[in-house]
């Protein structure tokens, strides 16, 4: 077969080689997260895959080497790592000075834009700035929110952002011009009900898809959310949030902490956006023949396609692509939900504790959160609870961290770390 040119770039985007005899490749496009490849190849290009350089196949595939492993018995070497939008998980949500949280109205893909530009492409701190970043022109797509943040993690954020309004974002590179490009994109309709664009329709009769697999699950569904805002006891402010009219049965309820929104009419989103999170799992896993619908021609990433097999026919956005190349390339498809794996639903839950900077109640138990800007090894935090709490600890990135707690006395303690850091803990 023809192989795919795999160019490697260095981390000021030159070309410094290619790659075609590779054993063995695949990597993941998503609609709303960064995914992860893995390139097997031989010992011999141990000189360009290298920590931080890139893989690039085309503008809207290209990945960052972040880990090297090196098997001298099998002369070969193996890189592994995640597409371009990784990129943007490296940033918090930092507040506008003397503001508690970075507040923003307008549509959602304005308000993925303005988080970007503010952390990422014209940050206060001219240490956070991403160099080469640019945004993508804005064309005001998606449903008009209002969106409140601090110190939660980027990438999280676009990701709540993007699922709750329907809007995907990629982060394209132009190796030419040496630039790096964040937009977003909404799809395309193709599914047999319009009329305005080519449909597309997946189904194993047509003989476009094989080894299909099809999972409906409401386990985790959710469509009535109780919001809570701040205030304490019976004073707390409560917004009830719901997708539809439901009752009986049929009504599946969820708490929404949201103490650290500080707008009445914020509750609304933040409980829209939390009840995303808990859809109905409704998707199809297959392997595509490119024989009468061509990826990236007829249909991509993003796009809203029927589904028909013998039960049913649904429409259902294209949320993942998996591209493997071994002896044939081959491209597998996730259509509809995708289920959160064990570190994504450790982030989600990571990312949804209230933001608060101070101690706060709820059924009673007190809990407090201590934000560490600067790194150091040793945190002393006065939490001022009258107890020993629970401690859970995040650095900046939004990955949880473990350090050696010790309880001064029952309203104070001090957590020592092998490193410096900065970083958040919340202690319950």
């Amino acid at each position: 077969m023809d192989r795919t040119s795999l160019k490697i770039l260095n981390k000021e985007l030159e070309f410094i080689g290619d790659i075609e005899d590779f054993k063995s490749f695949y990597f993941i496009r998503s609609f709303f997260q960064a995914k992860e490849f893995q390139l097997v190849a031989h010992i011999k290009y141990a000189n360009i895959l290298n920590e931080e350089n890139y893989i690039y196949i085309s503008k809207k595939k290209v990945m960052i080497i972040e880990e090297i492993e090196i098997d001298e018995d099998k002369e070969q070497i193996v890189a592994r790592g995640r597409d371009l939008k990784t990129i943007i998980s490296d940033r918090v949500t930092v507040p506008p000075t003397n503001e508690s949280y970075d507040i923003f109205s307008g549509t959602s893909e304005e308000v993925i834009k303005h988080y970007v530009e503010v952390n990422c492409i014209s940050p206060r701190d001219p240490l956070r700035k991403i160099e080469n970043l640019v945004l993508g022109e804005n064309l005001k797509r998606g449903q008009s929110i209002k969106w409140q943040s601090r110190y939660k993690n980027l990438g999280n954020e676009i990701e709540s952002i993007g699922r709750a309004t329907g809007l995907g974002w990629f982060i394209y590179l132009d190796h030419k011009a040496k630039k790096i490009i964040f937009d977003v994109e909404s799809g395309i309709d193709r599914t047999s009900k319009q009329n305005q664009n080519s449909r597309v329709i997946f189904s194993g009769e047509l003989g476009n898809i094989t080894n299909t697999i099809y999972k409906s699950s409401s386990v985790n569904y959710k469509n009535v959310a109780y919001v809570g805002g701040q205030g304490e006891g019976a004073e707390r402010e409560i917004k009830e949030v719901t997708k539809g009219n439901y009752n009986g049965i049929r009504r599946k309820e969820v708490f929404v902490d949201a103490r650290d929104i500080s707008e009445t009419e914020s509750l609304q989103d933040r409980g829209l956006t939390k009840l995303s999170e808990y859809e109905h799992i409704l998707n199809l896993e297959s392997t595509i023949n490119n024989n009468n619908l061509i990826y990236e021609k007829d249909w991509d990433l993003g796009d809203i396609v029927t589904i028909k097999n013998d039960y049913t026919v649904t429409d259902q956005r294209v949320t993942e692509v998996r591209e493997i190349y071994e002896e044939k390339i081959y491209v597998e498809i996730t259509i509809g939900n995708v289920e959160g794996t064990v570190i994504d639903n450790i982030n989600s839950s990571i990312s949804n504790i209230p933001n608060e900077g101070g101690s706060s109640s709820s059924g009673g138990d007190k809990s407090y959160e201590f934000n560490q800007l600067s790194p150091k090894k040793i945190w002393n935090i006065p939490h001022g609870l009258n107890k020993r709490p629970s401690v859970t600890i995040v650095d900046s990135g939004g990955t949880e961290v473990k350090g050696d707690v010790k309880y001064d006395d029952n309203n104070n303690a001090t957590i020592s770390f092998t490193a410096a850091f900065a970083g958040i803990a919340y202690l319950n």
